[in-house]
């Protein structure tokens, strides 16, 4: 694990993690259409691996999964780590 030390200042601040799904590609109609409740298909399957970004930077990959019946990611590689 990397030093973090000269972080510490900073561990507070917020920032936002997302994980980028594949999804359909759709026409305007479609997206048009949409409302609460839709539904739209990703072509990843739990265990497959997803893009993890922070901000705007790519941050590493995550695994698809399960825990108690919610969706979760578990990371599995970091970007420039090895």
């Amino acid at each position: 694990m990397a030093d973090t030390s000269a972080f510490e200042r900073f561990r507070d601040i917020p920032l936002t993690v997302e994980a980028i799904l594949p999804g359909p590609t759709v026409t305007m109609a479609d997206v048009l259409d949409l409302g609460v409740g839709s539904v739209l298909t990703t072509s990843r399957a739990l265990g497959e691996t997803v893009d993890v970004v922070v901000g705007d930077a790519f941050f590493g990959a995550g695994e698809l999964g399960e825990t108690a019946g919610r969706p979760t990611i578990r990371m599995v590689r970091f970007s420039g780590k090895q």
